[in-house]
């Protein structure tokens, strides 16, 4: 795990002109929102404070019906006219320079400190996993599921290949009428681990109280020796003699250490030849966020430090060779 000063260090000498370029980008994009906004709001003040009440002195002597429909239809040209301003000059100057700002961002800046973090990782900004992927898992139900995503990392640690994306993953509650409101299921970090050895049975690991709703084969619920990892952590698997052999004492730390927070939930699924870990943490990790200040690096040494527990857990895993055994092999 790197340090907070190597990483102020690195920051300052190869990220600084680049953010504080970008930081003059998102004040003024800022500005210009603030801007449009004010005149949005002006135009329509302008109308009912000032044209309207003209008009109705004017037609005094009209019905009051007629007073209405002009009212109406007024409303309609200032509604129009909003749109108008919606529509063509804040999509060109506002969302165009944001959604451009957002991608040198991640190019200039993401990928600048994941390869500081570790070299070789690999970053496609605009995919993310399968939906085979994502099934496999068992966090998430194959049947009135909606995922999008991004931030695809993928590496390698010596013989075990890894990716790494940021998801976000709702459910419809009948599963057929997209435009209903949708519920959150899952919004963070999740992470396949190409494992050397086949799971002939799951194993899970989930926060305490929380239990995915995919297609799962929990079998028993399995007390460790570990009172503190029972105490936020729960363990199903339908072999006892298979999750306490896996579930060795360093593994549980680097497990307990990916609820960094106590409101951030962990799954973890041992199956077949992958082991996928998910951490709900309500954040999109790696997103340019215009309401804080570029400068200020301390959030992302912040993102940073969650997705190295990622990794650190898949080093552990690696470097488990009791787990990679010909007697764990005759197990499954």
């Amino acid at each position: 795990m790197k340090s907070a000063n190597s990483f102020n260090e690195f920051a300052e000498v190869y990220l600084q002109q680049d953010l504080r370029r970008m930081e003059k980008m998102r004040i003024n994009l800022r500005k210009t929102w603030w801007w449009w906004l004010l005149l949005i709001g002006f135009i329509l003040l302008f109308y009912f404070f000032v044209v309207q009440p003209v008009q109705l002195d004017q037609e005094e002597g009209q019905e009051w019906y007629t007073k209405m429909a002009y009212i109406g239809i007024g409303l309609l040209l200032a509604l129009g006219g909003g749109m108008l301003i919606r529509n063509l000059l804040i999509r060109q100057f506002i969302d165009r320079p944001r959604v451009e700002l957002e991608a040198d961002y991640k190019e200039k800046v993401v990928r600048t400190l994941l390869h500081f973090w570790e070299p070789g990782l690999r970053y496609d900004p605009d995919h993310c996993f399968s939906y085979e992927d994502l099934v496999r898992s068992g966090f998430f139900s194959a049947e009135g599921t909606y995922y999008r995503g991004n931030d695809l990392i993928s590496g390698r640690r010596n013989n075990l290949s890894f990716r790494i994306c940021d998801l976000v993953v709702t459910s419809i509650p009948d599963g057929r009428n997209i435009r209903r409101q949708q519920e959150l299921l899952f919004c963070g970090s999740c992470g396949v681990l190409e494992s050397p050895r086949f799971f002939d049975v799951p194993v899970y690991v989930f926060t305490k109280g929380v239990i995915p709703r995919g297609e799962l084969r929990l079998g028993h619920h399995i007390q460790l020796p570990d009172v503190a990892f029972n105490q936020q952590f729960t363990v199903f698997s339908p072999d006892i003699a298979e999750a306490t052999y896996l579930l060795k004492p360093n593994l549980l730390k680097h497990i307990a250490a990916l609820k960094y927070a106590a409101t951030v939930q962990v799954f973890l699924t041992f199956y077949q030849q992958y082991i996928y870990i998910g951490i709900h943490s309500g954040i999109d990790y790696f997103e340019l966020n215009f309401n804080c200040s570029l400068t200020d690096t301390g959030r992302m040494y912040n993102e940073l430090v969650a997705f190295g527990h990622q990794l650190d857990l898949m080093g552990n895993v690696q470097k488990n060779v009791s787990i990679w055994t010909v007697a764990a092999f005759s197990r499954s």
